[in-house]
C-alpha cells in the first residue's frame, strides 16, 4: 500500500493513477472527491464535481484501474428520524450518482444510539449497482482497527 497525499487537481489524480498502474496496482482510493480542485474557478461546484467524476471514471478505464472515490454526505441525514444515508444525501449528488457504477453507503446504529441492539454491527447499503442488485449487507464493525468482519453463518 502506498499513500500519496499530493493529489489536489484532476491532473494530480491521473498522474497517481498512472504511477499506481505502472506499479501493478489495480485499486486506487481517493479520499475524498470534494478536495479535488477544478481546472478553473469559473464553474459551479455541482458541474465541477460532475466533470471531475466523469474524468476520473474515464481515466480509470483507460488505465484498467478500480477507483474507490470517497465523497461527503450532506448534513440532511442528521435531521431525519431514520439516519440511514441514501443517494440523495451525497453532496451535489446528481452528477456523482450518474457517473458512479456503484454507490456504497455505511451506517452504524450505535453511532446515534449507543445502547442499540445492533451495537458492533455496520450496514453496507448498496444504493446503486449498475450490474447487480441493491440492498443492505450486514457485517461486524471492529472499531479499534476500523475493519469490517463477516458475521457468523446464520446471522446475516
Amino acid at each position: 500500500m502506498r499513500i500519496d497525499d499530493r493529489a489536489v487537481t484532476f491532473d494530480d489524480v491521473e498522474a497517481a493513477l498512472v504511477r499506481a498502474a505502472s506499479a501493478g496496482s489495480r485499486l486506487i482510493v481517493i479520499d475524498h472527491l470534494h478536495v479535488i480542485q477544478a481546472d478553473d474557478g469559473r464553474t459551479d461546484e455541482t458541474t465541477m464535481l460532475g466533470r471531475i467524476t466523469a474524468r476520473i471514471k474515464a481515466a480509470a478505464r483507460r488505465h484498467h484501474m478500480t477507483v474507490w472515490l470517497l465523497a461527503q454526505l450532506s448534513r440532511a441525514v442528521e435531521t431525519r428520524p431514520n439516519r440511514r444515508p441514501m443517494l440523495a444525501d451525497l453532496r451535489q449528488s446528481g452528477n456523482i450518482e450518474a457517473n458512479a457504477d456503484n454507490v456504497l453507503l455505511l451506517y452504524r446504529d450505535e453511532y446515534y444510539h449507543p445502547d442499540s441492539a445492533d451495537a458492533g454491527l455496520i450496514e453496507l447499503i448498496i444504493a446503486k449497482q449498475r450490474d447487480g442488485v441493491v440492498g443492505t449487507v450486514m457485517a461486524r464493525f471492529d472499531g479499534p482497527y476500523q475493519r469490517l468482519l463477516p458475521l457468523p453463518p446464520g446471522n446475516v
